[in-house]
Protein backbone atom coordinates (compact mmCIF):
# COMPACT_ATOMS: atom_id res chain seq x y z
CA UNK A 1 0.00 0.00 0.00
CA UNK A 2 3.15 2.43 0.94
CA UNK A 3 4.28 1.98 -2.65
CA UNK A 4 0.82 2.23 -4.02
CA UNK A 5 0.32 5.88 -2.83
CA UNK A 6 4.26 6.92 -2.70
CA UNK A 7 3.77 6.00 -7.02
CA UNK A 8 0.28 7.88 -7.10
CA UNK A 9 1.04 11.04 -5.25
CA UNK A 10 4.47 11.27 -7.90
CA UNK A 11 1.96 10.55 -10.28
CA UNK A 12 -0.77 12.94 -9.27
CA UNK A 13 2.20 16.25 -9.41
CA UNK A 14 2.82 16.14 -5.26
CA UNK A 15 6.68 16.24 -6.11
CA UNK A 16 5.74 17.90 -9.42
CA UNK A 17 9.37 18.83 -10.62
CA UNK A 18 9.74 21.40 -8.06
CA UNK A 19 10.85 21.36 -4.61
CA UNK A 20 13.34 17.88 -4.94
CA UNK A 21 14.19 18.68 -8.05
CA UNK A 22 15.33 22.09 -7.39
CA UNK A 23 16.91 21.19 -4.01
CA UNK A 24 18.90 18.33 -5.79
CA UNK A 25 19.75 20.48 -8.82
CA UNK A 26 21.23 22.86 -6.84
CA UNK A 27 23.07 20.73 -4.81
CA UNK A 28 24.62 18.53 -7.41
CA UNK A 29 25.18 21.29 -9.19
CA UNK A 30 26.90 22.82 -6.31
CA UNK A 31 29.43 20.23 -4.51
CA UNK A 32 31.69 16.91 -6.53
CA UNK A 33 29.77 14.51 -4.20
CA UNK A 34 26.52 14.55 -2.31
CA UNK A 35 25.06 11.64 -0.06
CA UNK A 36 21.53 12.15 0.46
CA UNK A 37 20.47 9.91 3.99
CA UNK A 38 16.31 9.50 4.22
CA UNK A 39 14.55 7.48 7.48
CA UNK A 40 11.49 8.16 4.62
CA UNK A 41 10.03 5.01 2.69
CA UNK A 42 8.33 6.81 -0.45
CA UNK A 43 10.63 7.40 -3.59
CA UNK A 44 10.32 10.92 -3.92
CA UNK A 45 14.31 11.27 -3.32
CA UNK A 46 14.57 8.31 -5.98
CA UNK A 47 12.55 9.89 -8.81
CA UNK A 48 14.25 13.64 -8.40
CA UNK A 49 17.70 11.47 -8.84
CA UNK A 50 16.27 10.18 -11.40
CA UNK A 51 15.25 13.21 -13.31
CA UNK A 52 18.06 15.79 -12.06
CA UNK A 53 21.04 13.32 -12.15
CA UNK A 54 20.00 12.26 -15.88
CA UNK A 55 20.22 8.66 -14.92
CA UNK A 56 19.71 6.34 -17.19
CA UNK A 57 16.28 5.05 -18.21
CA UNK A 58 15.69 1.56 -16.41
CA UNK A 59 19.20 1.72 -14.67
CA UNK A 60 17.60 1.21 -11.26
CA UNK A 61 15.92 -1.92 -12.56
CA UNK A 62 19.06 -3.16 -13.92
CA UNK A 63 21.50 -2.48 -11.27
CA UNK A 64 18.89 -3.37 -8.41
CA UNK A 65 20.82 -2.58 -4.66
CA UNK A 66 23.65 -1.10 -6.33
CA UNK A 67 21.88 1.83 -8.38
CA UNK A 68 21.66 3.71 -4.70
CA UNK A 69 25.67 3.30 -4.11
CA UNK A 70 26.97 3.10 -7.50
CA UNK A 71 27.86 6.78 -8.90
CA UNK A 72 30.24 9.43 -8.11
CA UNK A 73 28.72 12.21 -7.81
CA UNK A 74 25.37 10.82 -5.28
CA UNK A 75 25.17 8.37 -3.33
CA UNK A 76 21.13 7.46 -1.39
CA UNK A 77 20.92 5.73 1.87
CA UNK A 78 17.64 4.66 3.02
CA UNK A 79 18.04 3.34 6.86
CA UNK A 80 14.71 2.33 7.67
CA UNK A 81 14.11 0.53 3.86
CA UNK A 82 11.93 1.64 1.22
CA UNK A 83 8.60 1.01 -0.30
CA UNK A 84 10.03 -1.24 -3.25
CA UNK A 85 12.72 -3.20 -0.85
CA UNK A 86 11.48 -6.76 -0.36
CA UNK A 87 13.64 -9.83 1.50
CA UNK A 88 12.11 -13.13 0.71
CA UNK A 89 10.91 -15.87 2.44
CA UNK A 90 9.64 -19.69 2.62
CA UNK A 91 6.82 -20.31 5.08
CA UNK A 92 6.57 -23.55 6.25
CA UNK A 93 5.17 -26.54 3.82
CA UNK A 94 1.96 -27.14 6.47
CA UNK A 95 1.23 -23.39 6.14
CA UNK A 96 1.18 -23.17 2.16
CA UNK A 97 -1.04 -25.79 2.35
CA UNK A 98 -2.99 -25.68 -1.55
CA UNK A 99 -2.90 -22.08 -2.28
CA UNK A 100 -2.66 -21.80 -6.12
CA UNK A 101 0.81 -21.27 -7.75
CA UNK A 102 -0.22 -17.80 -8.83
CA UNK A 103 -1.24 -16.08 -5.74
CA UNK A 104 -1.66 -12.75 -5.56
CA UNK A 105 -1.83 -10.15 -2.53
CA UNK A 106 -5.04 -11.46 -0.86
CA UNK A 107 -3.83 -14.83 0.29
CA UNK A 108 0.27 -13.61 0.82
CA UNK A 109 -1.27 -11.20 3.78
CA UNK A 110 -3.23 -13.96 5.12
CA UNK A 111 0.11 -16.22 5.20
CA UNK A 112 2.01 -13.83 6.89
CA UNK A 113 -0.93 -13.09 9.59
CA UNK A 114 -0.21 -16.81 10.83
CA UNK A 115 3.38 -16.12 10.80
CA UNK A 116 6.35 -15.24 13.42
CA UNK A 117 8.95 -14.42 10.97
CA UNK A 118 12.71 -14.54 12.51
CA UNK A 119 15.59 -12.52 10.84
CA UNK A 120 17.27 -15.87 10.19
CA UNK A 121 14.40 -16.36 8.03
CA UNK A 122 14.67 -14.14 5.41
CA UNK A 123 16.76 -13.13 2.31
CA UNK A 124 18.76 -10.70 1.44
CA UNK A 125 17.43 -6.98 0.17
CA UNK A 126 16.08 -6.87 -3.34
CA UNK A 127 14.55 -4.09 -5.49
CA UNK A 128 10.86 -4.84 -6.65
CA UNK A 129 9.87 -2.04 -8.74
CA UNK A 130 6.21 -3.79 -9.29
CA UNK A 131 4.18 -4.98 -6.83
CA UNK A 132 1.58 -6.75 -8.43
CA UNK A 133 2.15 -10.16 -6.94
CA UNK A 134 3.88 -11.36 -3.23
CA UNK A 135 4.48 -14.81 -4.24
CA UNK A 136 7.19 -16.43 -6.44
CA UNK A 137 6.94 -19.72 -6.72
CA UNK A 138 7.01 -21.42 -3.03
CA UNK A 139 8.40 -17.79 -2.20
CA UNK A 140 6.97 -14.77 -0.30
CA UNK A 141 7.63 -11.23 -0.66
CA UNK A 142 7.99 -9.63 2.75
CA UNK A 143 8.76 -5.78 2.71
CA UNK A 144 11.88 -4.47 3.82
CA UNK A 145 10.70 -2.01 5.95
CA UNK A 146 11.93 -0.93 9.32
CA UNK A 147 9.37 1.00 11.85
CA UNK A 148 11.04 2.35 14.92
CA UNK A 149 9.32 1.56 18.08
CA UNK A 150 11.95 3.16 20.60
CA UNK A 151 14.59 6.03 19.85
CA UNK A 152 17.16 4.63 21.83
CA UNK A 153 17.25 1.27 19.82
CA UNK A 154 18.64 0.71 16.83
CA UNK A 155 16.59 -0.60 13.75
CA UNK A 156 17.98 0.37 10.74
CA UNK A 157 17.52 -2.42 7.99
CA UNK A 158 19.93 -0.97 5.03
CA UNK A 159 22.10 -3.27 3.47
CA UNK A 160 25.82 -2.98 4.98
CA UNK A 161 27.21 -2.06 1.94
CA UNK A 162 24.76 1.36 1.52
CA UNK A 163 26.26 1.81 5.61
CA UNK A 164 29.48 1.55 4.40
CA UNK A 165 29.44 3.64 1.55
CA UNK A 166 27.32 6.06 3.79
CA UNK A 167 30.58 5.76 6.44
CA UNK A 168 33.47 6.69 4.17
CA UNK A 169 31.52 9.96 2.86
CA UNK A 170 31.12 11.35 5.73
CA UNK A 171 34.83 10.97 6.70
CA UNK A 172 35.17 13.48 4.56
CA UNK A 173 31.82 15.88 4.57
CA UNK A 174 32.09 19.10 6.10
CA UNK A 175 28.95 20.41 5.12
CA UNK A 176 25.42 18.92 6.28
CA UNK A 177 21.81 20.07 5.54
CA UNK A 178 19.05 18.28 8.01
CA UNK A 179 15.80 18.77 6.47
CA UNK A 180 12.72 17.62 8.67
CA UNK A 181 14.49 15.44 11.28
CA UNK A 182 14.40 16.44 15.06
CA UNK A 183 17.65 13.98 15.13
CA UNK A 184 16.08 11.66 17.43
CA UNK A 185 16.55 8.66 15.19
CA UNK A 186 19.52 6.46 16.95
CA UNK A 187 20.30 4.93 13.62
CA UNK A 188 21.33 8.55 11.49
CA UNK A 189 22.92 9.49 15.23
CA UNK A 190 25.16 6.50 14.93
CA UNK A 191 25.93 6.99 11.28
CA UNK A 192 26.73 10.30 12.06
CA UNK A 193 29.01 9.73 14.60
CA UNK A 194 31.15 8.47 11.71
CA UNK A 195 31.54 12.19 10.36
CA UNK A 196 34.41 14.46 10.14
CA UNK A 197 34.85 17.66 10.50
CA UNK A 198 31.86 19.93 10.21
CA UNK A 199 31.95 23.42 8.71
CA UNK A 200 28.56 24.34 7.90
CA UNK A 201 24.87 22.87 9.46
CA UNK A 202 21.86 23.92 7.70
CA UNK A 203 18.79 22.94 9.53
CA UNK A 204 15.11 22.85 8.16
CA UNK A 205 11.95 22.50 10.40
CA UNK A 206 8.31 23.87 10.91
CA UNK A 207 9.63 26.59 13.89
CA UNK A 208 12.67 27.57 15.58
CA UNK A 209 12.00 25.26 18.07
CA UNK A 210 12.00 22.49 15.69
CA UNK A 211 15.46 23.70 14.94
CA UNK A 212 16.79 24.43 18.16
CA UNK A 213 15.93 20.86 19.51
CA UNK A 214 17.03 19.32 15.71
CA UNK A 215 20.68 21.24 17.38
CA UNK A 216 20.17 19.88 20.59
CA UNK A 217 19.57 16.32 19.61
CA UNK A 218 22.66 16.01 17.25
CA UNK A 219 25.15 17.77 19.26
CA UNK A 220 26.55 14.61 20.66
CA UNK A 221 27.07 13.35 16.93
CA UNK A 222 28.10 16.72 14.95
CA UNK A 223 30.36 19.39 17.19
CA UNK A 224 28.36 22.75 15.71
CA UNK A 225 31.04 25.40 16.99
CA UNK A 226 33.35 25.35 14.01
CA UNK A 227 31.66 26.80 11.82
CA UNK A 228 28.02 28.56 10.41
CA UNK A 229 24.68 27.60 11.07
CA UNK A 230 21.86 28.02 9.29
CA UNK A 231 18.49 27.71 10.49
CA UNK A 232 15.36 28.00 8.28
CA UNK A 233 12.02 27.48 10.36
CA UNK A 234 9.31 28.30 7.90
CA UNK A 235 9.30 24.34 6.40
CA UNK A 236 10.96 22.50 3.00
CA UNK A 237 9.15 24.54 0.54
CA UNK A 238 10.14 27.83 1.74
CA UNK A 239 13.57 27.12 2.33
CA UNK A 240 13.95 25.66 -1.42
CA UNK A 241 11.98 28.69 -2.77
CA UNK A 242 12.47 31.38 -0.54
CA UNK A 243 16.61 32.38 -0.06
CA UNK A 244 17.90 29.47 2.54
CA UNK A 245 18.83 27.17 0.39
CA UNK A 246 21.14 29.66 -1.08
CA UNK A 247 21.96 31.34 1.79
CA UNK A 248 23.51 27.50 2.84
CA UNK A 249 25.07 27.33 -0.62
CA UNK A 250 26.78 30.61 -0.11
CA UNK A 251 28.29 30.00 3.51
CA UNK A 252 29.22 26.36 2.02
CA UNK A 253 31.11 28.25 -0.98
CA UNK A 254 32.74 30.84 1.68
CA UNK A 255 34.34 27.74 3.92
CA UNK A 256 35.08 25.68 0.57
CA UNK A 257 32.56 23.44 -0.70
CA UNK A 258 33.01 19.68 0.31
Amino acid sequence: MLGEVSAKFIKNGVNSGENFDVLLDNLLEAFDEVLFVTLNYDLFLEKAIETVANSVPGAREALGMGWYIQDPHWKLVKLHGSVDWVRAFTPPASILGDLPSDNVRGTALEVLDKLFIDEVDLGEIELVLKWDRWRNGAKFLYPAIAVPVDDARQSSICPREHEQAAEQFLTDCENYLFLGTRGKDNDLVQLLSKSGACRVVGIVAQGEEDCKETQSNLQEALDFSSGPQIYYSSGFTGFVRDGGLADFLEASHRTGLT
